[in-house]
């Protein structure tokens, strides 16, 4: 019975992990709410307030995204003093938050706080090669 014992927890680890999605491919990833990812191209969501001085940084790293992936990321700002909704449907607690979406809308990074432009665009190559 001391040797059945850890076979059965072990099993039962597994299948516990399987059930909640940890199992092949892993939990999938948020889907965007209608109107915030561009489906059919990838989406860099930088969401913060002009009132906030680590988003006020990001301003010009989104507008130099902006001119590099022309055609290839569509860049968004949304200031969550003037949408409220969309911050609290996509659970934003800390601004600046940037939220990067694959071709088909899901969310696939999140980053908190002031973001390099060099580092974000490094995982924005990253998603626009599909990795």
């Amino acid at each position: 019975m001391k040797k059945i014992a850890p076979i059965l927890l072990a099993s039962g680890l597994i299948f516990l992990l399987a059930a909640c999605g940890r199992g092949e491919g892993g939990p999938k990833a948020p889907a965007a709410p209608q109107g915030v990812a561009r489906i059919g191209m990838v989406t860099l969501v930088d969401l913060g307030s002009t009132h906030c001085r680590p988003c006020i940084m990001m301003m010009p790293v989104l507008a130099s995204l902006k001119k590099k992936y022309a055609g290839r990321v569509e860049v968004r700002f949304i200031d969550v003093d003037e949408q409220p909704g969309i911050a609290k449907r996509l659970q934003i607690m800390t601004i600046p938050t940037q939220i990067i979406y694959d071709r088909e809308g899901n969310e696939v990074i999140r980053h908190i706080g002031f973001f390099p432009e060099d580092g974000l665009a490094a995982e924005l190559d990253r998603v626009l090669a599909g990795k």
